[in-house]
């Protein structure tokens, strides 16, 4: 059993969720940008049109679900840091209740 040593810091860990839903806002947005420049290239006349549009239309969905991706680890984070504060309350107000 001394081999299971586990330690959290449950506020870095919801500092650290805090920064990567930061960085998914930043790409979330980019990715916005991408779609809204695209639409600007309606009256786009070129050979390499369908190219472009169909490159982007085939990277423009992976890059949102990586930004999902992204956001739901910094959820996750946040929300098990949060857990683990909530419980540490609990054992504390129990411990305080009982003496």
């Amino acid at each position: 059993m001394d081999d299971l040593n586990i330690s959290i810091n449950p506020e870095l860990l919801d500092e650290k969720g805090v920064a990567i839903n930061e960085q998914f806002k930043i790409i979330d947005d980019a990715i916005n940008e991408i779609e809204s420049a695209q639409s600007l290239l309606a009256s786009w006349h070129s050979v390499n049109k369908d190219k472009y549009e169909t490159k982007v239309k085939d990277v423009l969905p992976k890059m949102k679900e990586m930004a999902d991706t992204i956001n739901s680890y910094g959820n996750v984070a946040r929300v098990t840091g949060r857990a683990i504060i909530n419980t540490e309350k609990i054992i504390s107000d129990s411990i305080d209740a009982s003496a």
